[in-house]
């Protein structure tokens, strides 16, 4: 696989680049430069997460990696993943990390005794994980920006999964995530009473479902890795990688997390979630979304109004199960 390093933030002030750890070359002279440092200490930090994480990247057709560095930060966010779908089938993608992260690998690229925050060592791991996970990968810009109720519903769903997925490793490590059953079921409960007071049918620009979801943004991280870590024990999980919390000893159990498609995921903790989640106010829900569902918010694009009607048909059946039950 080639990796690609790139400094995404354009021309950066040398004050900015200052602030980060090292004694750096600023007369362009002899060096080190800044940013060759950079390149050598993100690239090979993530190189070395990638042969750890060999076992989990089989059959996956990556063609290139681009490994990016955003000096002011991503609105909030400590890293992202982009991905990039290739005519011949393979995927073109991208990690880009923030300032946080890189202040960690340069400190302890500058002080041998320093010891990375494993919370920001698992952020490198959430973004690659991202990666490994080929059926989100695939659909992953696939109707997010078709402003359905049903689709912008299912889509946020899904983040339960493949954000459960990422930061599994750091929620075996206490890190990140709910840990307790109760919280976890007190977190969807709020989600989905907030939901359930929308008026879908008022929503019809990106702009208003952004309004709805971004103040439950937080709820797949919350919640996705714990609900995630419950249908690989129900299902099937080595013994070893429970015990053995560092990357190379979770590699079992990741291996199974990527084996459970968005689908299992769904019919598991909707309907044998150990009672997380309040069926009757879920049903309440999806009848309210699939009554404001349709094609007239959409139809000038061609595309969106082509791809539409295959992803709810898909979400059809999924909330089928759902009522199946009551």
């Amino acid at each position: 696989m080639e990796i690609q390093f790139d400094l995404t933030t354009e021309d950066p002030e040398i004050e900015l680049m200052q602030s980060f750890p090292g004694t750096y070359d600023w007369d362009c002279e002899e060096g080190p430069f800044f940013e060759e440092v950079l390149e050598e200490v993100l690239v090979s930090r993530v190189q070395a997460k990638l042969q750890e994480m060999t076992p989990l990247l089989q059959g996956v057709s990556i063609q290139s990696l681009s490994v990016g560095a955003d000096l002011y930060g991503m609105q909030g966010v400590l890293a992202q993943c982009i991905s990039e779908k290739n005519e011949d089938g393979s995927y073109s993608v991208g990690v880009i990390y923030g300032p946080d992260v890189i202040q960690e690998l340069l400190s302890a690229h500058w002080d041998s005794s320093y010891s990375i925050n494993p919370y920001y060592d698992m952020t490198i791991v959430h973004e690659l994980l991202h990666l490994a996970d080929q059926s989100e990968l695939s659909l992953k810009n696939i109707g997010h920006n078709i402003p359905d109720p049903v689709i912008q519903f299912f889509g946020w769903m899904r983040m339960w999964r493949s954000e459960g997925l990422a930061d599994l490793p750091a929620f075996k490590r206490g890190l990140r995530g709910l840990q307790d059953p109760l919280t976890v079921k007190q977190r969807i409960s709020e989600a989905f009473k907030t939901l359930s007071e929308v008026d879908w049918k008022s929503c019809s620009g990106m702009g208003d479902y952004e309004a709805v979801y971004e103040p439950l943004s937080f709820i797949p991280y919350e919640v996705g890795p714990y609900l995630l870590h419950q249908v690989i024990l129900a299902t099937s999980v080595p013994a070893s990688s429970e015990a053995d919390n560092h990357l190379s000893g979770m590699i079992p159990m990741l291996q199974s997390g990527l084996g459970i498609g968005f689908e299992a995921f769904w019919h598991h903790i909707m309907k044998d979630g150990q009672g997380l989640v309040d069926a009757g106010l879920l049903q309440d829900i999806l009848t309210r979304l699939f009554e404001a569902s349709g094609l007239q918010a959409y139809q000038s694009s061609p595309e969106d109004e082509a791809m539409a009607g295959p992803i709810l048909e898909i979400y059809k059946k999924l909330a089928g199960s759902i009522y199946s039950e009551k």
